[in-house]
């Protein structure tokens, strides 16, 4: 891999940030697609039409657009509609969805894989441009989602110049910054994050484990773990991460590191956890000036046994 940055090379065609002509479907109605969807609805764009695979309940913003249902791929009526074709699709059907497809010459096909580089798309037609249009941000559809309530985020593009562009205009129009990735960058950069999003979850539920330890009730777990997370986030704001960083092992505690470890002896990953991001968050202590001696000793307390 070569040293630039992958953000850095750069090869999309010069930016045209005009909606105008560009007529959008959205294949798939998951978390992604149905979020997508609806904020292209609040936008300029002009979304033409949905389908999926099979029967889905919808948001109901999205009930007065002309919906399919059924079938191994989009009607042909839906796909001679759009020129743009975004693909919400499981990362194992994105290849066989797009070879089924018959998109008229200058159609954009994007997928929204954040793993997988636009050539997953398989070989396109002459004339038709393939892409990736990653949303950074994650998505619930039993929270009612739109466009006003999720906060902006990047939107990760890689593919043909043409895509790029279109990927752009689409970001810029639903209210995005984007970030153009080079195809060997896409599985680091989703490994990012996988940890961000889903590491947090998961993350927070072992926490809500080690309150059940504590005795306390279920109901009342995460009422009072919630303003800590939310404060933890807000302090890093700036991107400050051993400034944020607070605790027994910043403070190079080991003594108070050790009973924590002990009384999540019956939780085992748990405790595996502990001590795995306690290793981590001793490499920013030492970057605020933590005492060596403190940090090797509370980090002989953190070691697997």
């Amino acid at each position: 891999m070569s040293d630039t940055p992958i953000t850095e090379r750069s090869y999309a065609a010069p930016f045209e940030p005009s909606t105008e002509g560009l007529r959008i479907a959205v294949l798939g109605l998951g978390r992604a697609g149905q979020s997508l969807a609806l904020e292209v609805l609040a936008s300029d764009c002009h979304l033409v039409g949905l389908w999926n695979r099979g029967f889905r309940d919808v948001h109901p913003e999205l009930d007065r657009l002309p919906i399919h249902r059924g079938g191994s791929t989009p009607p042909q009526s839906l796909v001679d509609r759009a020129n743009v074709l975004i693909l919400a699709v499981h990362d194992s059907a994105i290849r066989e969805l797009a070879e089924s497809l018959c998109p008229a010459p200058d159609t954009v096909i994007l997928h929204l894989s954040g793993a997988l580089a636009a050539a997953s798309l398989g070989p396109l037609p002459d004339g038709i441009h393939g892409g990736c249009y990653h949303p950074l941000q994650s998505f619930r559809l039993d929270s009612a989602p739109s466009s006003s309530s999720i906060p902006p985020y990047y939107v990760a593009l890689d593919g043909s110049p043409r895509a790029l562009a279109v990927g752009q205009t689409l970001a810029q129009a639903t209210g995005h910054q984007s970030v153009i990735l080079a195809p060997e960058g896409k599985a680091a950069y989703h490994a990012a994050a996988v940890l961000t999003s889903g590491g947090m979850v998961a993350l927070q539920s072992a926490a809500a484990s080690a309150l059940a330890a504590a005795g306390i009730p279920e109901e009342q777990r995460w009422s009072l773990l919630w303003p800590l997370a939310v404060g933890t986030l807000s302090n890093l704001t700036d991107g400050d991460f051993s400034s944020a960083l607070t605790g027994p092992v910043a403070r190079g505690d080991a003594e108070t590191t050790a009973r924590n470890i002990q009384a999540l002896a019956d939780l085992p990953e748990v405790q595996s956890l502990y001590r795995v991001l306690g290793r981590l968050s001793l490499d920013e202590a030492l970057k605020q000036g933590l005492a060596t001696e403190r940090a090797e000793a509370t980090r002989a307390v953190l070691k697997d046994d």
